[in-house]
């Protein structure tokens, strides 16, 4: 008699355990992919659920990969997408690190390699995302995009309507700047926001359903963001009227690299949001401690995060310091103290 084997289970069976099995970036898709033919049809529907993309080169691979699926009934779903820049802008920050070393003059400096490499890594990215957003839009819930400072803003106006989870660090200002179009985000309930924050208008405009709000490495430059959160707390006017939370992380600054005066506008902009604190609906807001992080800490921070979300873990959207805790830079004697 014959011993049952994996191969004996019904498809629907292997698809389900294969969907538990791939709850990683798709290395584990991809692997299922390479046992047989049969897994690599039964794989198919389930090893794009979730993506994630860490340089722009991917993400050109993945929109190439994506035009070429038939139009047809198991064309992958992308439900999870997470999308990072930082090592690109790593690659134009090391180029420009060696070329200002060398010297000479701005009209010099304006034509380098590393300002040529980040233009084009801007044009590239800026032709294919929209492209990937187009495609991934019907069935995406959550989106981690990291892009480096070091590249050019990526504006995206692209309506995701089942969106349910966004984190948005760097250069890429959501929402359109005509209010007569519908919410771009109609169904987002958590807005994750980094560097840089300068203004949560245009956010708030496209998420009529948020319920808990992130903000991540706030500075004085985002210097309407007092008033704004002001107007959030309102019950009297909500423009959110199912928030729940915001919970606010404001970047501590070195004293070493700050003159007095940037000093004083930072504990000016820190004392604003305590302030809000005393408000009525202090309860709905959340001031964790300054912290100055390391370079790389949000780029790997925010690829576990959106990993703990995938399986309905908390992440960044659980109380206290805890989570927030061990990435912060060591010598703690440059830094201004907190208000």
């Amino acid at each position: 008699m014959s011993s049952a084997s994996i191969g004996d289970l019904a498809v629907e069976t292997l698809q389900y355990i294969f969907s538990y099995a791939c709850t990683d970036d798709g290395y584990t898709g991809y692997s299922l992919t390479l046992v047989s033919k049969a897994f690599r049809a039964i794989v198919h529907p389930i090893r794009f659920h979730r993506v994630a993309l860490h340089n722009v080169a991917q993400v050109e691979s993945f929109a190439v990969f994506m035009d070429k699926q038939p139009v047809e009934a198991h064309v992958p779903r992308v439900q999870h997408l997470f999308i990072s820049t930082w090592a690109d802008g790593q690659r134009v920050a090391r180029i420009r690190e060696v070329e200002s070393s060398r010297g000479g003059s701005e009209e010099h400096l304006a034509f380098t390699e590393w300002a040529s490499l980040a233009q084009t890594l801007h044009t590239r990215l800026s032709f294919v995302l929209p492209r990937v957003l187009q495609t991934v839009s019907p069935a995406l819930r959550t989106f981690t995009i990291i892009h480096a400072l070091e590249m050019g803003d990526i504006p995206l106006n692209h309506s995701l309507p089942h969106l349910e989870e966004l984190t948005s660090f760097g250069w890429v200002p959501y929402g359109s700047r005509n209010d007569e179009i519908s919410p771009l985000f109609p169904a987002l309930r958590r807005l994750h926001i980094g560097f840089p924050v300068l203004t949560l208008r245009r956010w708030i405009r496209h998420t009529p359903c948020l319920t808990h709000l992130r903000l991540s490495e706030v500075s004085p430059s985002a210097s309407t963001l007092p008033d704004e959160l002001s107007t959030l707390l309102d019950d009297a006017r909500p423009s959110c009227p199912d928030l729940r939370i915001i919970r606010l992380q404001q970047r501590r600054i070195a004293i070493r690299d700050f003159p007095s005066t940037a000093m004083l506008l930072h504990n000016l902009f820190a004392l604003k949001l305590k302030l809000l604190e005393t408000s009525p609906c202090k309860d709905r807001l959340e001031l964790l401690k300054h912290r100055r992080y390391r370079h790389d800490y949000w780029n790997e921070r925010l690829k576990q995060d959106w990993l703990e979300r995938i399986v309905d873990d908390p992440g960044c959207w659980s109380a206290g310091e805890q989570k927030e805790e061990g990435g912060e830079e060591k010598d703690e004697r440059v830094f201004a103290t907190s208000i």
